[in-house]
Formats: C-alpha cells, sequence, structure tokens
C-alpha cells in the first residue's frame, strides 16, 4: 500500500510539472521592413520575430502560430506557417517561431498610389490568441493599374505615346520550309476504273450521236 502511494505521489508531482497544454499561446511580435520605400516592382521583406511562444507537451506542427499580411486595408498574406526553433526537446517544450516573408504592393487604387500606407501582419495562434506589429511603407514611384489605360479616350492616349512613326520597309522574306512529306501512290485499279468508266462514256456519246445522224 505505501508503495502505491509513492508512486501516486510521484504521478502527481510530474504532473504538476509537466505544462498540460493542448494549444500553443503567442504573447507578442515585431517586425522589421526592408527597404521601406518603393514602388509595385518592389520586393518588400517582412522579418516577423517575437518573444516565445509558450506550448505544451502535446504542441505539434498543426498548433504553430500562424501568419496574416496586410497592405492598408487589403489582406495579401494568410495563414503563412512559421519558422519554428525549439528552446529544448522539440514538440515537448516551448519554441521560438519567426517568418521571413517577400510581398509585392498590389498594383490597384488606391493602394500603389504615392505616400506613405501601412503594412500589418497579425499572428494567431491555436488558442486563438492574437497579436500584431506595424510598419509603414512609403510608394514614390507611382505605375497606374492596366485597367486605368483602358479607359482613356484614344485622342489621350496618343497624346501620352506620342506620334507614331512612319512605317519601315518590308523585310526579306523568310527562309523556306522543309518539303512536305510526299503524298500517297494512287491505287493502279482505281485508275484502271476510272480510265474505264471515261472511255465507256465517250464510247456511249459518240453512238449517240451517231445514232441521231442517221
Amino acid at each position: 500500500m505505501r508503495t502505491i502511494l509513492q508512486i501516486g505521489f510521484l504521478a502527481i508531482l510530474m504532473m504538476s510539472q509537466v505544462p498540460m497544454a493542448f494549444s500553443s499561446t503567442i504573447t507578442s511580435i515585431t517586425m522589421e521592413v526592408y527597404p521601406t520605400s518603393g514602388d509595385i516592382t518592389t520586393e518588400i521583406t517582412l522579418q516577423v520575430r517575437g518573444v516565445p511562444y509558450t506550448g505544451g507537451f502535446l504542441t505539434v506542427a498543426k498548433d504553430y502560430p500562424v501568419l496574416y499580411v496586410y497592405y492598408d486595408d487589403k489582406i495579401i498574406e494568410s495563414r503563412v506557417k512559421p519558422i519554428t526553433k525549439s528552446r529544448g526537446y522539440g514538440d515537448f517544450s516551448d519554441y521560438e517561431a519567426s517568418w521571413d516573408i517577400i510581398v509585392h504592393i498590389p498594383n490597384e487604387h488606391p493602394y500603389s498610389e504615392l505616400g506613405p500606407h501601412t503594412i500589418r501582419v497579425v499572428a494567431e495562434a491555436s488558442d486563438s490568441t492574437k497579436t500584431s506589429a506595424t510598419k509603414t511603407f512609403q510608394v514614390v514611384n507611382y505605375f497606374p493599374p492596366p485597367e486605368w489605360w483602358s479607359d482613356l479616350p484614344p485622342e489621350l492616349l496618343d497624346h501620352i505615346t506620342g506620334p507614331r512613326g512612319q512605317t519601315g520597309e518590308t523585310g526579306p522574306a523568310g527562309l523556306k520550309g522543309d518539303p512536305g512529306a510526299p503524298g500517297e501512290a494512287y491505287p493502279k485499279e482505281a485508275l484502271y476504273y476510272s480510265v474505264g468508266a471515261s472511255t465507256l462514256a465517250l464510247l456511249i456519246s459518240l453512238y449517240s450521236v451517231m445514232k441521231r445522224r442517221r
């Protein structure tokens, strides 16, 4: 009986020291943006880091936080998986998570207009806790979206693009193509039949003419 009590006491002691977490929790994150200005062609690198994210002895990959990226009020990345780094024993301990993401400015109004825009990242853990970080990106060159050009009057497009240049001389003819494959030989039987039918038709016509002349 004493042995059973000792085993039970040890089990309770061990359970009290092992975190009984079935999901992950996120506390805070930071973000750096490189570069901080550009246009729709600029590759923007987001480096998202944070204090350790607490897991438990049952924490597995599906429980790691995911990241959402917003540009102003438009979401441009969704449920991005983190790069995880254990602080001890893999899935059986706490861990740290980080994200390195490359994004581009949406080429649509008003997101590509000149001026400051907000990049916001939101990390969400499996226990529904969330935390976010925000930075500013400055658009310094403006490229109108494709649909903007299609709505312009033809006269204005001609003014923007300038007068059409003179038509150049016709270039030399291209190289001659490869010769085609030889056709199939005409069957002799069909040839004989065709000649015979033609001859018979001719004889019948001559006979009819001669009969009428009599």
